[in-house]
């Protein structure tokens, strides 16, 4: 299993940013499984809402242009829950940071003051707390992977040059389960355009 909570996706393709993006929205407006938005060179896709769970993925992207190439686009982003599952993951982080400095200050503060010391227990506590909220984040990851992979899927159904023209969801489920969900397929360098 995969330390990273949020896998990164870094694609290049010998395909414009503007006929990537087109193709997207062409196949999001017939897709019924993945569902999505394309905002100028923005794209959000997450599951759709029959299929969606707590730990589904969001995946959000972004299309650029690959400089000094006439075509080329380098398609990156990151795997992530829903946004309002992420922003509570953080918050709780946040707590148990905040928690445990106050926690080793005050305890520090007994302790100068020959009191019994037992706000630094709130220390390794936090630091439980932590490790725990971190091992529930792997473990949401873990059960939305069979969707991140179908996202995967979906992109390689969209843009097939992700895959040297081999594409087949297959072949994108096995290259998207890496979690680091990194390929780059070879783009003409300027000098040979």
């Amino acid at each position: 299993m995969d330390p990273q909570m949020r896998p990164r996706v870094d694609l290049c393709v010998d395909v414009s940013q503007d006929d990537v993006l087109n193709r997207l929205k062409t196949r999001l407006a017939q897709e019924s499984e993945v569902q999505g938005t394309v905002l100028s060179r923005h794209v959000e896709l997450l599951v759709a809402p029959t299929k969606r769970h707590t730990w589904s993925p969001w995946l959000s992207l972004d299309v650029d242009k690959v400089e000094g190439q006439a075509r080329g686009s380098r398609i990156h982003g990151k795997f992530g829950p829903h946004p309002h599952i992420w922003t509570l993951f953080l918050a709780v982080y946040a707590v148990l940071g905040c928690s445990a400095i106050a926690g080793a200050m005050y305890g520090m503060a007994q302790l100068t003051l020959g009191v019994s010391p037992w706000a630094l227990w709130v220390v390794p506590i936090a630091g439980v707390l932590t490790l725990g909220t971190y091992l529930l984040a792997l473990t949401g990851k873990r059960l939305g992977s069979e969707q991140m992979s179908q996202m995967c899927a979906f992109m390689h159904d969209v843009v097939p040059e992700l895959a040297n023209g081999k594409s087949s969801r297959e072949q994108a489920q096995a290259i998207c389960a890496d979690a680091s969900i990194t390929e780059s397929t070879s783009l003409p360098q300027a000098n040979e355009a």
